[in-house]
């Protein structure tokens, strides 16, 4: 089978590139794992098939060597290794338990029943019956500069500042990715050409390539700004098409041939029953290729077998080697030590753990809208570090100034407010108020922030970041204030008023609404002039 052969491939290529225990002794190798630490999150993009990462890597390790960047890993690297030795300890325990002691053993075997119970729940809820694509941009930022200028399409470019965001095909096979600060690219490429970000420019692309999209499925779900994830089956259905794989990749075929021709930007899909496989599948054949993974379910488990646990998203360097130190390298591994790992890790990312290992993912495919969305931010990163508090107090409003534009556009308000903070030493610090009103405008914004990030001075900054969360929609927000205020209001016994609930407010009101009453009383009797006094008959006498 063409993609178990594909993730076999991966997996000896993970193992050289991840390895970093001894032959010998199988003692953990201190630089091994810093230089996979400072190799960063990316060395597995497309495009770097043919890199020798170990030299990559020994480039990276000796550029970075000496500098508060290194010293800042090395520090963080110690402290994963020392939670992993911890484990492993930990892990020594349990199975001399496992030996000796039968309470243990009957707690075990009852564990292994109870996630086995938990694995066959999840098979029979399963949903194979939709057809989901990822679509994914093949290097998009990089990619919208070529287009704009056609030379830089076979020069090594990545586009970025102090920090890469992408990097073209052609920078690639010298190492060059994503997340790669400049000045160790330049080490691996002098020729790099490194071009400044233009967000607007990608966002109108963006904009194109999901109006193509939208012509095979109204209810896009944008991921970012350079993915997508659709949901083909209510397509295939009204097109009266065999929901077969042979269709279903002449329809993609279609949709990548489409998006190039009106938008120039090629795409990469992965075609799957939910949107964990297609994510994977996406990443399988780049650039410019689909990969489809079947629908049946054993297949399913098939394929995820053999594949590398750092190919799933959402585990990242931290638990990918947690994992490595427990030797757990595929899915398969996962599953193989299941009742270990539920001791291990905190239920919640065993749970996860265990799904993504079955290929269970979901199928909602939809744009949820801002009303779902938990947080907005925007942050920006310095070349060198900056210590003028006027200079960061200067880029803190234009952050705040830019957020609030968000808000507007979005409909939103905030009812708390963060700031995130890089030093010069590359520590990372947070510090988050909630705040006792909601805010949208960008003088509330930057009041609030400007606070918070006083606290912290004297600063050298290399990153500077706000974040608004618990957001609610305004005119949402707003009509329930108005509601609630009629809700919780008392009217006025003389004019009928709604008063804010308040002793002291409707006393006042009521004396004032009593004495205009009674001025107009007094004004009206004079008007009208004395009573007539009504003469008595004999029916009124005899009545009484």
């Amino acid at each position: 089978m063409e993609q178990c052969e594909g993730n076999n491939n991966d997996v000896e290529k993970e193992r050289i590139i991840f390895d970093v225990h001894m032959e010998k002794n199988q003692e953990v190798d201190d630089e091994a794992t810093l230089k996979r630490r400072l190799a960063g999150p990316s060395v597995l993009k497309s495009g770097q098939e043919s890199v020798n990462q170990e030299r990559i890597n020994e480039i990276i390790y000796s550029a970075s060597k000496g500098s508060k960047y290194f010293e800042a890993e090395q520090k963080r690297d110690l402290e994963l290794r020392n939670r992993i030795e911890r484990v492993q300890q930990e892990v020594k325990e349990y199975y001399r338990k496992l030996e000796c002691d039968k309470g243990f053993q009957r707690e075990w075997a009852e564990r292994t029943d109870e996630i086995d119970g938990y694995m066959q729940e999840l098979r029979s809820s399963r949903d194979l019956s939709q057809v989901i694509v990822h679509v994914d941009c093949d290097a998009f930022y990089a990619s919208i500069e070529e287009l704009r200028n056609e030379n830089l399409k076979n020069v090594p470019m990545a586009v970025g500042k102090g920090v890469l965001c992408t990097a073209n095909y052609m920078a690639r096979k010298f190492g060059v990715r994503s997340a790669m600060p400049e000045f160790i690219a330049r080490k691996l490429c002098p020729d790099l050409i490194v071009i400044p970000l233009n967000i607007p420019e990608y966002a109108k692309k963006s904009k194109e390539i999901q109006d193509v999209l939208a012509e095979y499925d109204q209810n896009l779900c944008p991921a970012s700004i350079d993915e997508v994830y659709m949901n083909l089956t209510s397509y295939i259905h009204l097109h009266e098409l065999s929901n077969d794989e042979d269709n279903i990749q002449k329809v993609v075929t279609q949709i990548r041939n489409k998006v190039l021709e009106v938008t120039g930007v090629s795409v990469s899909c992965g075609i799957a029953a939910n949107k964990l496989l297609a994510k994977i599948a996406s990443n399988m054949k780049k650039p410019n290729d689909q990969f489809f993974v079947s629908n049946e379910a054993e297949l399913i488990e098939k394929f995820m077998f053999e594949l590398p646990t750092r190919r799933i998203n959402g585990i990242g360097r931290v638990l990918e080697q947690e994992l490595l130190g427990l030797d757990i390298k595929t899915c398969g591994d996962i599953i193989h030590s299941r009742t270990l790992l539920s001791y291990v890790f905190k239920e919640k990312t065993f749970q996860n753990l265990i799904q993504c290992s079955l290929g269970i993912g979901s199928t909602i495919v939809q744009d949820f809208g801002d009303s779902n969305r938990k947080s907005i931010g925007s942050e920006i990163t310095f070349s060198k570090a900056i210590t003028s508090g006027g200079l960061l107090e200067s880029k803190l409003q234009s952050l705040c100034q830019s957020l609030a534009d968000d808000l507007s556009k979005r409909d939103l308000i905030a009812n708390s407010i963060s700031i995130k903070i890089k030093t010069d030493t590359f520590q990372v610090h947070t510090r988050q108020k909630n705040l006792r009103e909601y805010i949208y405008n960008d003088t509330d914004l930057f009041c609030e922030a400007l606070k918070l990030l006083r606290v912290e001075y004297p600063l050298r900054l290399r990153l500077l970041g706000v974040r608004l969360s618990k957001l609610t929609t305004k005119s949402s927000y707003f009509a329930c204030q108005l509601k609630f205020s009629k809700q919780n209001s008392v009217p006025c016994p003389v004019c009928h008023k709604n008063l804010e609930d308040d002793l002291s407010v409707v006393n006042q009101h009521i004396d004032l609404c009593l004495n205009t009453e009674t001025v107009k009383t007094v004004i009206n009797n004079e008007k009208k002039g004395p009573p007539k006094r009504k003469r008595n008959t004999i029916d009124v006498f005899f009545r009484h």
